[in-house]
């Protein structure tokens, strides 16, 4: 995947948007129905934070994940108030960023907050989420490029801790995971497990793709169905599908060879 200024992108760029659209689509209305029926108990916002949030469009235009977010946030759909909190380490990315959602800050604006943070996500996240809240409800994305294949295990593990009903939504490279085994010994399902996560949704690696991008979206509320809008690429993990999915993106065609694949705490 080229890279450039801490941004990647690649041929599966556009792909990934359009995913990352309907998930977030998906989650919002999810949220907001959740809020409205237990409005007495939960915050009446909604909470956004994007832990890498790049400059609001990759180098061959395509639009960034914190616009993809904005953009379906302010969907006539979604009638409740929103904040987002975008954590983007590139001084340059976090100007651009600025730059692009100001252009639309009119209907962004309209029922949003929006908080730029430019440092890395491991010091910001500490500040954030000084004091744990069950009633706060929201989606955590992580999206991470450069020399990581994952996100920083102890950040998302916290905020877990911290937001136990906030969702966590990653893309990462199934492929540079299994590539680092033989250094941390760690396998992706022992990455899922320390999140602190309990629910799974997976998405299939396009075919052809043979780093295997996925996401991979974490809940502690059983709350994942098989929505129209993605059930023809997204699975739940504890799906004979989604367990066949996982096994070829967890272990490598020789660890699969030498013993069965283990399933998942919970599942």
């Amino acid at each position: 995947m080229p890279i450039e200024n801490g941004v990647g992108y690649g041929e599966y760029t556009g792909v990934k948007i359009e995913h990352l659209s309907k998930i977030i689509a998906m989650h919002l209305a999810i949220t907001q129905a959740v809020i409205k029926k237990h409005a007495s108990y939960y915050e009446p916002e909604y909470r956004y934070v994007d832990l890498t949030a790049g400059k609001g469009s990759t180098p061959d235009g395509t639009m960034g994940s914190p616009v993809v977010f904005l953009t379906k946030a302010s969907d006539p759909k979604f009638d409740i108030p929103f904040r987002a909190d975008l954590i983007e380490r590139e001084p340059k990315n976090i100007e651009e960023l600025k730059k692009t959602i100001s252009a639309h800050s009119t209907k962004f604006l309209q029922q949003g907050k929006i908080y730029y943070y430019p440092d890395d996500y491991e010091k910001v996240i500490p500040n954030l989420f000084k004091s744990k809240k069950d009633f706060e409800l929201g989606l955590v994305y992580v999206d991470p490029t450069g020399t990581k294949d994952l996100p920083d295990i102890k950040t998302l593990a916290f905020i877990s801790k911290m937001r136990p009903r906030m969702e966590i939504l990653f893309y990462l490279s199934a492929t540079g995971v299994k590539r680092q085994f033989q250094q941390t010994h760690n396998l992706l399902e022992d990455f899922l497990n320390a999140t602190g996560k309990q629910h799974w949704l997976i998405r299939k690696p396009i075919k052809g793709d043979r780093h295997q991008w996925t996401f991979l979206l974490g809940s502690n509320s059983d709350l994942f169905k098989p929505y129209k809008s993605i059930r023809s690429y997204f699975y739940l993990l504890n799906s004979p599908e989604g367990q066949q999915v996982f096994e070829k993106m967890n272990l490598s065609q020789e660890q699969r060879t030498e013993h069965r694949q283990p399933r998942l705490d919970g599942f």
